[in-house]
């Protein structure tokens, strides 16, 4: 996958109740993403591996609510790379990703089986996408400017009508 343009994201997920790690030798001891392997905690273990594969482009960790204040004191030397949401708006950013994920897999998809995979790289077609802008005249009207070719052979690629504002 690393090479090809595409987003590479880990999710690192800690936020089980550990129920067998604390029947043993940590029965009443930190929980387990905090509980110390070879001297430093599982989670930040977890998270040096995780960082030192350059192929990640974000790093999504998921935490027990009673964790995310504990894991912010162990990351806090990180502030800059450290952003803790509240469960609602983890949850609205998590659905958000996802959405873009399955869209993100459909223009791959389409890419890849159609004659643009030879010419465009997935970035080159956000790009040229990019460049599409809407020109307001008036007070209210406003128009599309008019497409490149190279627009619209993707938007032929993808089977989508070419766009127009009423």
């Amino acid at each position: 996958m690393a090479g090809m343009g595409e987003p590479v994201w880990a999710v690192v997920v800690a936020a089980g109740e550990g129920v067998r790690f604390r029947r043993g030798a940590y029965a009443h001891g930190p929980r387990k993403p905090f509980a110390p392997l070879a001297g430093r905690p599982i989670l930040l273990r977890t998270l040096e591996a995780v960082a030192a594969c350059p192929d990640i482009e974000r790093v999504v960790v998921v935490l027990a609510a009673d964790d995310i204040a504990a894991a912010e004191s162990l990351l806090s030397q990180d502030r800059k790379r450290l952003r803790v949401h509240s469960r609602k708006a983890m949850h609205g950013i998590l659905f958000i990703d996802f959405i873009a994920l399955i869209i993100y897999s459909w223009i791959h998809q389409r890419l890849k089986s159609g004659p643009l995979a030879k010419t465009y790289t997935m970035n080159e077609v956000f790009y040229e996408l990019k460049k599409l802008s809407v020109v307001t005249i008036g007070e209210n009207q406003k128009i599309l400017t008019e497409l490149s070719k190279r627009q619209r052979v993707i938007f032929e690629t993808f089977g989508i009508a070419q766009p127009t504002l009423t």
